[in-house]
């Protein structure tokens, strides 16, 4: 929630483990993604039990409610969250090319996606960071520091009694 203020944003509501989120541009919508993105990247780092939160976005004209929204674009961001994977965030061509070239990050094409609920396919994106784009021994040497520290924390544990 302090990244949603950082960022310019406004949590319309949550419902079990989602949020509803606006923003004041999409690039402070993505901007705010990728820092929180990059918090649980870190928490997942240092925990043996990961959390993987998956994220969408999109720029449109909601309908306000009194304190809601609704309509098509809340809808279509809801469904481009629906396909993203836990870790990642998906935004639609919108969005795209509301931002276009940025520092820092780049957008991958995910395709033309069919969604619940819209006559005509979506072209999606999903952003990532640059330094994402790292080689595999990269991962590879992560992955064994991970195993490493978990080992360690494994046998900081007092033994417990059968």
């Amino acid at each position: 929630r302090d990244h949603i203020k950082k960022h310019e944003g406004n949590e319309v509501k949550n419902y079990g483990d989602g949020f509803m989120v606006t923003f004041s541009s999409a690039r402070n919508a993505i901007q705010c993604a990728l820092d929180i993105q990059e918090i649980f990247k870190t928490y997942n780092f240092r925990h043996s039990d990961p959390i993987r939160v998956r994220m969408g976005i999109h720029s449109g004209e909601p309908i306000k409610e009194q304190d809601d929204y609704i309509g098509r674009a809340v809808n279509l961001a809801s469904r481009i969250a629906d396909l993203a994977r836990g870790g990642e965030i998906w935004t639609s061509d919108v969005v795209k090319h509301l931002v276009g070239p940025s520092r820092g990050y780049q957008f991958v094409e995910r395709g033309s996606h069919k969604l619940q609920g819209f006559s005509e396919p979506h072209e999606l994106c999903e952003v990532v960071r640059i330094e994402a784009l790292e080689s595999p021994e990269t991962r590879e040497l992560e992955e064994k520091l991970r195993k490493i520290e978990e080992k360690i924390r494994n046998d900081q544990q007092p033994n417990q009694p059968s």
